[in-house]
C-alpha cells in the first residue's frame, strides 16, 4: 500500500509565505472529506499545511487521491494565494505574532537516523530560526515478508539506506537546488524514517527523506513509488549485494549535493543514471 502525508507552504498573491493557520485546523480538528470508503484530512502543521492521503496499493488511484486533496486545500485559500512545493521558506517574524502555540515551535516527533541507528529531533528555536521546512514523506506497508524484517532495527536500517542510494540519490539530481539542501541541514536528511503502525493494523515505513517536490507531477510521484515499493518488496534479495562502502558517500552526497554528477545508482529495470539525467528539468513545476 503506498501513502503519505506532504507538507506545503502556502503563498500570498505577492509570492509570499503565509502561516497556514490563517486558514487551516490544527490536527484534532482536521477538516474531512468523503473518498470512496474513506476520508482525506486537511489540518495545519506547524507553519504549513499537511494532507493525510488514505493509502492505496494502485499508484494511479493513489495519485488520484493526491489530487483530490489538493483540490480541497486549494478551495480553502483566497484567490490568489496558492501551495506551493519549495522545501524551505523564509518566514516574516511578524506572523508569529499571536499565532497559535503550534505554529510558533518546531513539534515534530523524533525520526530515526538510519546511519547512526539512534532517534533524533529538530532540536531549533522556532521563535529566532528564520526559516521553516516541509517534507514530501512517503509510506510503504502490506508487502510480503515485510513484518518480519519491520522487527529488526538493523534491518528497516538497512532498507532505508538502500532507499536513499536507489531513490533519494536520483531525487536529489532531479533537484540539485540550495532549498533542497538548506532543508536537509536540520530536516529530512539522509537516512531518516519512522515506523508506522496503520488503523488497521498493518506496520510500515515512512521515508522523510524526500521534499514536496515529489508531488510536482503524477508520473514523478508514480516512479518514486515504484522505486520504492521494487527495494522494499525485495530488499531479502538487494541486501545480498549492498556494499556498505558507499553508506557514508551517499549520506554524504543527498545532504549536500557533494560530488553529486560523478555518479548515480542503476535500478534494473526501472531506471538508468542516463535516464535520470534526461529528466532533469521535466519536474520542475508543480503540476500536479
Amino acid at each position: 500500500m503506498f501513502g503519505s502525508d506532504p507538507e506545503f507552504f502556502i503563498l500570498d498573491s505577492t509570492g509570499k509565505p503565509v502561516p497556514a493557520h490563517r486558514f487551516f485546523p490544527p490536527k484534532e480538528l482536521a477538516l474531512r472529506y468523503p473518498y470512496g470508503d474513506t476520508y482525506i484530512q486537511v489540518y495545519r502543521d506547524g507553519y504549513s499545511v499537511e494532507l493525510n492521503i488514505p493509502p492505496r496499493s494502485c499508484r494511479q488511484e493513489f495519485a488520484s487521491r493526491v489530487k483530490a486533496a489538493l483540490i480541497h486545500a486549494h478551495a480553502k485559500l483566497p484567490t490568489g494565494y496558492t501551495l506551493t512545493t519549495k522545501p524551505t521558506v523564509k518566514i516574516r517574524r511578524s506572523d508569529l505574532d499571536n499565532a497559535p502555540e503550534d505554529v510558533l515551535f518546531f513539534g515534530c516527533d523524533p525520526s530515526r537516523d538510519a546511519y547512526t541507528g539512534e532517534d533524533k529531533s529538530v532540536e531549533l528555536n522556532g521563535l529566532t530560526h528564520p526559516y521553516r521546512y516541509a517534507g514530501g514523506h512517503l509510506h510503504c506497508s502490506g508487502l510480503d515478508g515485510m513484518p518480519l524484517w519491520l522487527q529488526s532495527r538493523a534491518d528497516c536500517d538497512l532498507c532505508i539506506k538502500m532507499l536513499d542510494y536507489y531513490l533519494g540519490l536520483p531525487f536529489t539530481l532531479l533537484f540539485n537546488q540550495a532549498d533542497e539542501f538548506q532543508r536537509r541541514k536540520y530536516y529530512g536528511q539522509a537516512g531518516e524514517y519512522r515506523l508506522q503502525s496503520y488503523p488497521n493494523g498493518t506496520q510500515g515505513l515512512e521515508y522523510r527523506v524526500l521534499s514536496p517536490r515529489v508531488l510536482n507531477d503524477p508520473c514523478l510521484l508514480s516512479f518514486c513509488n515504484g522505486v520504492l515499493r521494487f527495494v522494499v518488496q525485495n530488499f531479502m534479495k538487494l541486501r545480498q549485494e549492498w556494499n556498505p562502502a558507499i553508506e557514508s558517500k551517499v549520506r554524504r552526497t543527498i545532504n549536500t549535493g557533494s560530488k553529486l554528477d560523478s555518479w548515480a545508482p542503476t535500478l534494473a529495470p526501472l531506471y538508468t543514471p542516463e535516464l535520470i539525467r534526461l529528466a532533469q528539468g521535466m519536474f520542475d513545476d508543480f503540476n500536479f
